[in-house]
């Protein structure tokens, strides 16, 4: 409507919309490896003390992981299994902090609004919108598709924030994913959240790939990334600096 067009009705298959909660587990590829889809290690495990625990084959945590736990890497569920079942579930959790990987105790309600992080985001709204700054009113232009004049940069990984991105190229708008070769990728979280946009590699530790990114960034509306707090304003890319360089960006 606010492009003009008339209201239409959507008709939604709901078989199809589950399915896509979980997009990355139908994906098909020839020649695929033989552990493409080995993820013995992401799931939870009983522990020996009868608590519940995620375990997480997040990049490079895998074998970090298998290491602590003395199993190999490529372990299959059962052999993973025995060994999650002589550990202490909160011993581990606090052993796998120190090793900088991830993994938790799987906690009740009660338990989650008791331990300092439930308390941090109990009154936190699910999504925020903060105002950094002021701009003009930018009104849509009419378009075949909702959002095609809109312009994304997109510098998130894995699945949360290039699934948004994606969305948003679904409707039509123009993302360009920015990632980096010093970093590690997942190739199905690639492959399942790539669809429509466009692909470039920046390294920021280097000035002139620095200064790409800064001239993208003028011609944007959607700056999207998941950093750290504080990581990108380091560089000049925080929420405020941005609203400087190009007002009205989100």
């Amino acid at each position: 409507r606010l492009q003009g067009h008339e209201p239409q009705k959507l008709n939604i298959d709901i078989r199809h919309a589950a399915a896509s909660l979980n997009s990355m587990s139908w994906l098909s590829l020839e020649n695929m490896p033989e552990n493409f889809r080995n993820q013995s290690m992401t799931r939870i495990y009983r522990c020996g003390d009868g608590r519940f625990f995620h375990l997480h084959n997040s990049f490079l945590d895998g074998p970090v992981v298998a290491n602590h736990l003395g199993i190999d890497e490529d372990a299959d569920v059962a052999t993973i299994a025995q060994a999650m079942a002589e550990q202490d579930a909160f011993e581990l959790e606090k052993a796998l902090i120190a090793l900088k990987v991830t993994g938790a105790v799987v906690r009740s309600p009660e338990e989650w609004l008791a331990h300092p992080q439930g308390k941090t985001l109990v009154d936190r709204p699910v999504v925020e919108i903060t105002k950094i700054g002021d701009a003009p009113i930018e009104s849509p232009k009419a378009e075949a598709r909702p959002l095609s004049n809109l312009r994304v940069l997109d510098l998130t990984r894995v699945l949360a924030g290039p699934t948004s991105a994606r969305t948003l190229a679904e409707h039509g708008a123009q993302v360009l994913h920015v990632s980096s070769p010093n970093l590690p990728t997942m190739m199905m979280a690639e492959m399942d959240t790539g669809h429509g946009k466009r692909q470039v590699h920046l390294d920021l530790t280097k000035s002139e790939d620095e200064a790409r990114l800064l001239e993208l960034a003028m011609d944007v509306d959607v700056f999207n990334q998941g950093f750290r707090k504080g990581t990108l304003d380091k560089r000049g890319f925080g929420p405020e600096a941005m609203a400087e360089l190009r007002p009205g960006i989100i």
